[in-house]
């Protein structure tokens, strides 16, 4: 099953390698979305099959750039 989901992020993201660490991970689980920055803080959307969207947001919350 196709699903499509929506992550809001807040905190400082820039300098860190946030965009291309997500980017990377969707691109891994063969994901389609987008990034952006919004004026404090970041969204993120995906889309793709059901296990690889919740093996994305797995590996977000362990492996994000702190």
């Amino acid at each position: 099953m196709i699903i499509a989901k929506h992550i809001h992020v807040t905190g400082i993201v820039q300098g860190v390698g946030f965009r291309p660490f997500v980017y990377g991970l969707a691109s891994r689980f063969g994901l389609c979305g987008w990034v952006i920055n919004t004026s404090a803080d970041v969204d993120i959307h995906i889309e793709g099959m059901e296990a690889n969207a919740h093996s994305f947001i797995e590996n977000y919350r362990v492996n994000c750039p702190r």
